[in-house]
């Protein structure tokens, strides 16, 4: 196990809680547009639910169903809204191992194939590895979301003085100049991340064909 220390971190505070402040406004507009207007449209079917339960119960019945999927829909996105602020698995597990959990945890919701290669590393400074933890949880959610991928790939080592953590998937690709003028926040605040761990963010094609994404951080960082 490689306990590390990352380097070269910037040191202004200041920008830091800036960071976290906008990034929690976002994530409250996302939930205002998906869980809060989902709920609000579940609490109005169980209005016509109490309509039709004495008329037919067939229907009824139908809406209930309907209503039960949808709800559970929203308890996920709370999930993993509440795990990308505040991911409790770093309590307990290595860097290595949460990453691994997150993985896991995407895998078993979607049909997308997730492929890993882990190398045991943990984190020493915790506040930086909850930072990290958000970088990964942006890079796989932006390829569930908004590749189309069939496959998801997630790499990372530790090499030549670098935490070096890889994001691939076989999706439809896109241009990052054109999704920044769209006011992406989600990768804005992701390679804002990174920048403030004095890291970089590199974006490619997956394949010579321009298809998929490829998106690669590296960190300056040091081992025990």
């Amino acid at each position: 196990m490689k306990q590390i220390t990352i380097t070269n971190v910037d040191s202004e505070s200041v920008k830091y809680f800036e960071q976290v402040e906008f990034y929690n406004k976002v994530i409250s507009s996302e939930l205002h547009d998906t869980s809060l207007q989902t709920l609000a449209y579940l609490v109005n079917q169980i209005d016509i639910v109490k309509l039709y339960i004495d008329k037919d119960t067939t229907v009824a019945k139908e809406l209930l169903d309907k209503s039960r999927v949808e709800l559970k829909k929203v308890i996920d996105e709370l999930r993993g809204t509440i795990s990308i602020l505040r991911p409790m698995q770093l309590d307990d597990l290595t860097f290595s191992e949460a990453l691994e959990h997150l993985i896991l945890e995407y895998d078993v919701k979607t049909d997308i194939k997730f492929n890993s290669k882990i190398e045991e590393i943990d984190i020493s400074n915790k506040r930086l590895s909850y930072s990290l933890y958000k970088v990964a949880s942006e890079c796989i959610i932006n390829s569930m979301k908004h590749s189309d991928a069939e496959n998801i790939y997630v790499n990372m080592m530790y090499k030549d003085g670098h935490l070096i953590l890889e994001f691939k998937d076989d999706g439809i690709g896109f241009n990052y100049n054109s999704i920044m003028k769209d006011k992406h926040y989600g990768l804005q605040i992701m390679k804002d991340r990174v920048i403030s761990m004095g890291g970089n963010v590199e974006y490619d094609s997956f394949d010579d064909s321009g298809r998929g994404l490829s998106i690669t951080i590296k960190i300056p960082a040091t081992f025990k």
